[in-house]
């Protein structure tokens, strides 16, 4: 959710790529209401009419961007109809397990109708940016776009000030420009004690499980799991996949939003690459170069939650002031989607300031995971390293994407050179992933990997004698002794189909 200039091609103009996380979409069917809100969906549908001639009568000022009127035209999808999306009325069933065991979980959006609890989610209530501020201090420092020049705004640098911009009059209001704060990650601060993601997110959430629990104590982690956004009337965000390919859930707790949402086939991610290196990019309506079809515009209402999947191609508008919670994770259930951004991000020159922070390390770590996942799976009881894993077998889904990120950490493994003896540089986070995994280097748990997602026989391994490194609470380093390092040999002798 923090906003991003991106640096393209040569031949193509800097744009703002705003949106890095979660940008919700949620939407009403005319004839229903929710079980245990008081949102009346007839009344939304209505008054999202009346939104369509405010901005008529409103956009006259020329505040908010050019792109919102063709965004209108699009019709509210009818979701008793469509099969893009799935609908949840019942929270309870929605766990890490049931998306595990479906082969198409998370290929598509996910709206949860159901109370936030149902789903293990904690949200504060009736939150406004003047309490936020009132939580975080008013000298809390924020970043805040102009949504028309989708360029930083100059005038809002904390929370004191936005709050002031928020409570200001209609009539002050349109003197004003329209912001845009989507950037604000507050894991680590006092608002943070009062939200939770969704139960299944933890459990699926890369940083939570294979992200080691010394480094994250030590505060070395990626800090991408809660943003909250505060968006003024008619704001709009560009079309754009979140980074990394990450996930995303998305509340809101005030107000509501609009999503265009696009599935990321590749032909469709294809003319996506192909867009943001234009130099005419800023003009061009990203939907109008697609197939008839491939675009739905939805609504996100308060007290919903929807979950956008791996590369889906969204756009955001907001018809009225909305405050959002909302976070990115990255999972095992699409492994090859997420690599896939990262590959665009590259070829399209993304800044690395943009872009998922320790990708590289946390694929690395992740191999480790699934490898003493693994391990669990074909019955091999001998304990190789200090990783603890929450499933004893892969699905599908991760069976599906191991062999993409097997040749992923080989090409990586193979660059020359590297800064192995840095803490917290992607060699030295390869290296702790292979130590941790009870393996004598890097190419060895690669090798073991890619050997029992074969099904091959790993035997005759060699015991190496040596320390593992792990970070304190405090940040100081001790060893671990005593712990296996293996030597990888395997036979091409198959497993049985048993194990």
């Amino acid at each position: 959710m923090k906003p991003r200039t991106r640096t393209r091609t040569k031949s193509a103009k800097a744009i703002d790529y705003s949106e890095l996380s979660g940008d919700g979409l949620v939407f009403a069917r005319a004839d229903e209401s929710r079980d245990g809100n008081d949102i009346n969906i007839d009344e939304g549908e209505a008054q999202h009419h009346n939104y369509q001639q405010q901005y008529a009568s409103t956009s006259a000022n020329n505040k908010t961007h050019s792109h919102v009127p063709r965004l209108l035209e699009i019709p509210l999808e009818e979701h008793s109809t469509t099969q893009k999306i799935k609908i949840i009325n019942n929270g309870v069933e929605l766990t890490a397990e049931s998306l595990r065991a479906d082969p198409d979980s998370l290929s598509r959006p996910i709206i949860i109708r159901d109370d936030c609890r149902s789903i293990g989610m904690v949200m504060p209530k009736c939150l406004t940016v003047r309490k936020i501020a009132n939580t975080l201090g008013d000298g809390y420092p924020v970043t805040v776009m102009d949504v028309k020049t989708q360029e930083e705004a100059e005038e809002i640098r904390n929370l004191g000030d936005l709050a002031e911009y928020f409570e200001a009059s209609p009539v002050e209001r349109t003197k004003l420009p329209i912001l845009n704060q989507i950037s604000l990650e507050f894991s680590n601060t006092a608002l943070g004690q009062k939200a939770r993601s969704p139960a299944f997110v933890r459990e699926l959430d890369w940083i939570d499980n294979v992200w080691p629990l010394d480094r994250r104590k030590a505060g070395d982690y990626p800090r991408v799991q809660y943003y909250c956004l505060t968006s003024a009337a008619e704001c709009f965000t560009d079309f754009h996949c979140d980074f990394g390919g990450t996930s995303v859930w998305y509340h809101i707790i005030q107000g509501k939003k609009d999503f265009l949402l696009i599935p990321p086939t590749k032909s469709n991610l294809k003319r996506y690459e192909e867009w943001l290196c234009s130099p005419d990019q800023n003009t061009i309506f990203f939907a109008d170069l697609l197939s008839c079809g491939d675009c739905m515009r939805v609504t996100l209402l308060a007290g919903m939650t929807l979950i956008i999947p791996t590369a889906w191609i969204h756009a955001v508008y907001t018809p009225i002031d909305s405050v959002v919670f909302g976070g990115n994770f990255l999972h095992s259930l699409d492994i090859e989607g997420q690599l896939n951004i990262n590959c665009i991000e590259t070829r399209t020159h993304v800044q690395p300031k943009f872009r998922f922070p320790q990708f590289y390390h946390i694929m690395f770590y992740a191999g480790a995971y699934l490898l003493e996942t693994l391990r669990a799976e074909q019955g091999d009881g001998r304990k190789f390293g200090s990783i603890i894993t929450r499933y004893t077998k892969l699905s599908v889904k991760e069976r599906e994407g191991l062999p993409i990120l097997v040749q992923t950490l080989k090409a990586w493994n193979a660059v020359p050179g590297g800064d192995a003896n840095i803490r917290g540089s992607k060699e030295e986070a390869a290296i702790d992933a292979a130590k941790r995994a009870g393996c004598a280097s890097v190419a060895d748990m690669i090798s073991e990997l890619e050997s029992r997602l074969k099904g091959e026989t790993v035997q005759n391994m060699d015991e190496v004698d040596e320390d593992v490194m792990l970070i304190e609470g405090n940040g100081t380093l001790k060893k671990e002794p005593g712990v296996m390092r293996l030597k990888l040999r395997v036979s091409n002798n198959m497993m049985s189909s048993g194990n």
